[in-house]
């Protein structure tokens, strides 16, 4: 049996037809937002996003460029690793994702779902160079689509404060969002 947060920060069991297991914690994670795990995952992916956007500016300053190109390599690396296990659990627990459990092939589904094409761009140049002789520089433009995965993080998170605060005045609206 699981655990989740309730409002009041006690661990409850779930309920539902939840699966248990490896499985069952990739869905809470990736798939349920009522669930710790999913909170948990959405800061991860929220600070890699961030992280990697302040390493790609600071990679335009030379000097510290020169003095910090190991450094720099080795949290692209770790960057590069969180998005693409992020990616195949998606790709993993697809069938259960309500988005794509009606389509005929639910993984090919996901995959061709914007999010996920996005995701893909944005890992798949460092796989190519390791296959194929690519200048990277090039290549690097499209890690700024990583950008484009604070999305899957906003989108939700903007639905959930309009669906908190309807009925509240502006000045209500900007309270809570302020503090």
């Amino acid at each position: 049996m699981r655990l989740q947060s309730d409002p009041a920060g006690r661990a409850t069991p779930t309920t539902g037809t939840a699966t248990e297991g490896l499985r069952g914690l990739v869905e809470d994670a990736l798939l349920r937002p009522q669930t710790a795990a999913y909170a948990t995952t959405m800061r991860v992916v929220l600070f890699s996003i961030l992280t990697s956007v302040v390493v790609m500016a600071v990679e335009t300053v030379h000097p510290l460029v020169d003095d910090y190109a190991t450094l720099f390599g080795v949290i692209d690396a770790i960057l590069l690793t969180i998005f693409t296990v992020e990616y195949l659990l998606r790709l993993y627990v697809a069938p259960e994702d309500s988005e794509f459990a009606h389509a005929k092939s639910p993984r090919w589904a996901y995959m061709r779902s914007p999010f996920a094409v996005v995701d893909l761009v944005a890992i798949l140049p460092f796989y190519l160079s390791m296959l194929v002789a690519l200048d990277l520089r090039m290549l690097r433009a499209l890690r700024l689509l990583r950008i484009f995965k604070l999305m899957r993080v906003l989108v939700p998170a903007f639905h959930e404060f309009r669906a908190l605060n309807q009925g509240r005045t502006f000045r209500q609206k900007v309270h809570a969002l302020v503090w």
